[in-house]
């Protein structure tokens, strides 16, 4: 059984979604995985984010960063990110995205399957768009089906010895 034991930074691109990155950091503070940074680029035209990420950031479960940019520019915005990340695993959420509370296990879970050959993982729990007709969706299905076979699945530990 394969155990992943890392911190894992979780980048959050906005640009003037207050309301609705509010919502996204207020899920992100369910995760019941321990060992999480949470980085947010701000891309919006008013300072009105940044202020808000100054008060929540103040009593915030996780370590956080943000930083202010001014380029509207996805690419340019995770690229800040993952300068700005510690962890040994990055991922992207969207700053309107409510991800459950076992994501990044969920997340952690693909990774020990498939390790550093695997890449823009999706959880399970949110399909924002159907899959191009290009990628199979039998194998994924298959793959999928892999993962929940009972005794196949690899367990997560957070560090400090917890099974989840």
């Amino acid at each position: 059984m394969s155990h992943i034991k890392c911190l894992v930074s979780i980048v959050v691109c906005t640009a003037d979604r207050t309301h609705s990155l509010e919502k996204t950091l207020l899920s992100l503070q369910e995760l019941t995985y321990p060992e999480i940074e949470v980085i947010v680029v701000d891309a919006s035209l008013t300072d009105e984010t940044t202020n808000f990420l100054k008060f929540v950031f103040e009593n915030f479960k996780f370590p956080s960063k943000f930083s202010k940019i001014n380029k509207r520019n996805i690419s340019v915005s995770r690229n800040i990110g993952i300068s700005l990340s510690s962890g040994a695993i990055i991922a992207f959420i969207d700053d309107d995205a409510i991800p459950p509370p076992d994501w990044i296990q969920d997340l952690l879970l693909i990774y020990a399957t498939y390790g550093s050959s695997c890449a823009g993982v999706q959880s399970r729990h949110c399909r924002p768009f159907p899959l191009p007709r290009r990628l199979r969706p039998g194998m994924q299905l298959r793959r999928r089906h892999e993962w929940r076979r009972p005794g196949s699945r690899p367990q997560i530990q957070p560090p400090g010895g917890r099974d989840h």
